[in-house]
């Protein structure tokens, strides 16, 4: 597994945020992930309501949050097709991928 962070932080870009996080709930195994502190800046000038993390651990404070930093691509998209033809058969969605798993 390679670190993508190409495809995580495109997941947003792309709509697929929803399907990024249902699939790390599904399939764990498929992403790399670190627990880290995450906190939301209330006082900075110029940070005022970003979300900050400790990837080193300086704050000394406990991990709240796993962030995914990975995935195993070609196993995500095997997946998602998997998924999608059989739960969404009839949807415009649901035709194209099964086009497409047809053409193999």
């Amino acid at each position: 597994m390679r670190e993508s962070h190409w495809c995580i932080g495109c997941a947003h870009f792309l709509g697929w945020l929803v399907t990024v996080q249902v699939m790390a709930v599904l399939h764990p195994e498929i992403f790399a992930s670190k627990r880290v502190c995450v906190d939301v800046e209330t006082k900075g000038e110029l940070t005022r309501g970003a979300t900050v993390a400790d990837w080193k651990g300086h704050w000394g404070r406990e991990a709240n949050t796993t962030v995914l930093m990975g995935v195993d691509e070609a196993t995500f998209h095997a997946l998602y097709v998997k998924y999608i033809a059989r739960y969404a058969p009839g949807t415009p969605l649901g035709d194209h991928i099964a086009r497409l798993v047809e053409k193999k």
